[in-house]
């Protein structure tokens, strides 16, 4: 990433109305979790090229990220006007909607993006976030022949037919093919995943060190007044999903799950290596901020990491 960002900043020097690449280093940008910066590049895109679909298209991206899903919707309709078989602008327009909890649109979209790329699993494990799908679903039955080809597809979109179909088939009442499928799904994943114990547990002492009482109540005042979200705290097994579908059973409340809206603002304020230690030198109004993100991510659908070409709309020459 670091090497990447070098090098685009390389071609702006020498080229600064090269609106490619803005936009690209917008994607790397946002990849490391910069995503105010990686909205700034891709404005300096649009401004060169008003006409450019995927910038328009990432630029979504980076606000929806940051928690502003009006105004990323407002930027997939305008990628979808000028590119209108974008099926990756579909599905994150569906995204979008979704998290505006305008959730028969926000199906209709994906299921759009479906259409125009029956093969991207991706799409199908989107849909299956929201839509419960049954066994006579022509969905399901779309990815169980993707599955036949399995080998053909790359190794995230792997993850995501396998998790989609987990989820379908949960759905559907054949439990045995769910966990399968959910098994298959985590093996593949646990290989794209570089876990270290020790770090791990130094981690955990370091944020144990830093939010002390005395921290905490010297950041009383610094967050936001809002009702949402509610967070619900709790070891494995010690009832927190339970807690979670008590309180969702209110008709004002949605379970959204597990979900990475939390770290992925952490990031956007204090930078990818920030956390625990610079909490504590942060100014009340950017903690402010940072519950401002929170308040305003419903969390109702976990967005990709655009470090992902294969996520993310770039030029095709600097795609993977």
């Amino acid at each position: 990433m670091d090497a990447a960002e070098a090098s685009y900043r390389r071609a702006l020097a020498l080229q600064p109305d090269f609106a490619e690449a803005h936009n690209n280093l917008g994607l790397v940008l946002q990849g490391q979790g910069r995503r105010e910066e990686a909205l700034a590049a891709y404005g300096q895109a649009l401004a060169l090229k008003p006409d450019y679909a995927a910038a328009h298209d990432n630029k979504g991206n980076a606000l929806l990220e940051l928690g502003r899903p009006a105004e990323a919707l407002a930027s997939y309709d305008r990628a979808l006007a000028l590119a209108p078989h974008s099926a990756e602008a579909h599905d994150n327009r569906g995204l979008a909607l979704g998290e505006l909890g305008r959730f028969d649109e926000a199906n209709a979209a994906i299921e759009t993006a479906i259409r125009l790329a029956p093969r991207r699993a991706r799409f199908y494990y989107d849909l299956t976030q929201s839509l419960r799908l049954t066994a006579e679903s022509a969905h399901l039955q779309a990815m169980r022949e993707l599955a036949h080809d399995l080998p053909s597809l790359d190794a995230d979109e792997q993850v995501f037919l396998h998790f989609a179909l987990s989820q379908a088939f949960s759905d559907s009442g054949d439990r045995p093919a769910a966990l399968d499928h959910l098994l298959a799904g985590n093996a593949l994943k646990r290989r794209q995943i570089a876990y270290d114990e020790a770090e791990a547990l130094a981690a955990l002492k370091r944020v144990q060190q830093t939010f002390s009482r005395d921290l905490m109540l010297s950041k009383a005042d610094s967050g936001d007044f809002s009702s949402a979200p509610i967070f619900i705290v709790g070891m494995p097994r010690s009832g927190s999903t339970l807690i979670e579908q008590i309180l969702a059973s209110h008709p004002k409340v949605f379970g959204a799950g597990e979900i990475n809206a939390f770290g992925a603002a952490l990031t956007e304020i204090l930078g990818p290596a920030g956390f625990p230690e610079a909490v504590a030198t942060q100014s009340g109004e950017k903690l402010r901020r940072l519950a401002r993100i929170m308040s305003g991510a419903s969390g109702r659908w976990r967005r990709p990491h655009c470090a992902s070409p294969t996520r993310c709309s770039t030029i095709s020459a600097m795609s993977a």
